[in-house]
């Protein structure tokens, strides 16, 4: 907020004040999320339950375990068959870039 004040020489001032940029309430829910996230492993999830004992396969009296699920992305897939192309391998360009778009299919017909 900016004010102008003079002063008693009659020399004009403009006084800048500024205000917090977060307030408390503001600065507490930021602080709690930077908490949570510091807390997170690279897969997102809390380490705390993925390091704990309860998880050990080796744990007999664990009370949970992580299994592996296999995914597939169509889009990287697509990408990757396009790179694998012979018409594209001997492509000079060092420039190719490669994107793919979706393309509804209309089975009604």
């Amino acid at each position: 907020m900016h004010t102008e004040e003079l002063t008693p020489d009659g020399v004009r001032r403009i006084r800048v004040t500024r205000e917090p940029e977060f307030d408390q309430e503001q600065y507490e829910l930021l602080a709690a999320l930077a908490d949570y996230e510091a807390g997170l492993g690279h897969h997102g999830l809390p380490l705390e339950e993925t390091m704990s004992p309860d998880a050990d396969p080796d744990n007999p009296n664990r009370k949970y375990e992580y299994r592996v699920r296999v995914m597939r992305d169509w889009y990287d897939d697509a990408i990757e068959r396009a790179q694998q192309d012979p018409k594209w391998k001997d492509h000079p360009s060092s420039a190719r870039m490669f994107s793919a778009t979706r393309v509804d299919l209309d089975y009604s017909k």
